[in-house]
């Protein structure tokens, strides 16, 4: 599914990162995907199959710069901090989540 999406996409003129279309055997993985998010307005995340996991991010003692100086892909992941709840304020939330997945 992704791969004809982003070829059709191309077909219509517009500029496409897509991993197989960018990444060489060698490359740092992290690196190229942070990136291809950082010289990108627009993200479209396609995940399939059973059992895919989940990101919840939380943030400890480190700023939301700090986090898209290092790594783009998960500043743009909504996430916790320590700084604005307290632990149990986060287990909660982290147990909504799970949760209302299972």
């Amino acid at each position: 599914m992704a791969r004809p999406l982003a070829e059709a996409l191309r077909a219509l003129g517009l500029l496409v990162w897509y991993d197989e279309f960018e990444l060489r055997i060698g490359d740092n993985l992290r690196r190229k995907i942070d990136d291809g998010i950082a010289k990108s307005k627009f993200g479209i995340v396609i995940r399939h199959g059973i059992g895919a996991q989940n990101i919840l991010p939380i943030w400890h003692r480190v700023t939301k710069e700090h986090i898209i100086s290092q790594s783009p892909s998960l500043a743009s992941v909504i996430a916790l901090t320590t700084s604005a709840l307290t632990i149990e304020e986060i287990a909660a939330e982290i147990a909504s989540v799970i949760q209302g997945r299972e």
